[in-house]
């Protein structure tokens, strides 16, 4: 195990629940919460940011390294460029 990630908790959110995880060109971990909340976190487990995307269907990183997010109950998909 080369670290483990426990959710960096919001005011209003009282537990972390992961669902679904990706990674991306620089080694990052992308995961969303059941907050519909993205943590983004280093190779090392280190928090980053968050990414305010619902993904209820399922997150994925396309070949032009953007992030594709899918609302499950909505059907609809969004592409997110996030890196600079």
């Amino acid at each position: 195990v080369r670290f483990k990630y426990s959710g960096k908790i919001q005011r209003d959110q009282d537990r972390f629940v992961p669902l679904h995880i990706a990674t991306d060109v620089n080694h990052q971990i992308l995961i969303d919460d059941d907050a519909n909340m993205i943590h983004v976190i280093s190779f090392d487990g280190c928090f980053l940011r968050y990414l305010d995307y619902s993904c209820s269907g399922g997150m994925s990183i396309d070949a032009d390294h953007n992030l594709v997010v899918a609302g499950k109950s909505s059907g609809k998909v969004q592409v997110i460029k996030y890196l600079k």
